[in-house]
């Protein structure tokens, strides 16, 4: 039975008013650094999903790039948000399909 109830979510928060997690490269970074797949393996036995929303499975869920309503208030911010937000649909970094942790920690380290 189709539902849209959000899933909920678990995750690593970083505390943005602590110096060291204000600049968002560095978020970004850790995000890179993070082997979600072999950590639900290994260490939650395959009994997670990666959302790829804080509102996963609901009508607020993040859903490619922003249009309409959506567009138009994020405009406002334009000149404080990062130019993917308008340009690239988020998707957390992944060590599956042929990606390979090595190349995730390479990417992490380029933000760095």
């Amino acid at each position: 039975i189709e539902h849209h109830r959000p899933t909920g979510m678990q995750g690593f928060i970083f505390n943005t008013r602590k110096p060291v997690f204000r600049d968002p490269l560095v978020r970004e970074a850790l995000a890179y650094g993070f082997d979600f797949q072999w950590a639900n393996q290994n260490l939650f036995f395959g009994q997670y999903t990666r959302t790829s929303s804080y509102f996963e499975n609901s009508d607020l869920a993040s859903s490619g790039l922003p249009e309409g309503r959506e567009l138009e208030i994020l405009e406002a911010y334009r000149d404080q948000l990062s130019p993917d937000v308008f340009t690239e649909a988020y998707f957390p970094p992944d060590t599956g399909n042929g990606v390979s942790l090595r190349d995730n920690l390479r990417t992490a380290l380029k933000l760095l």
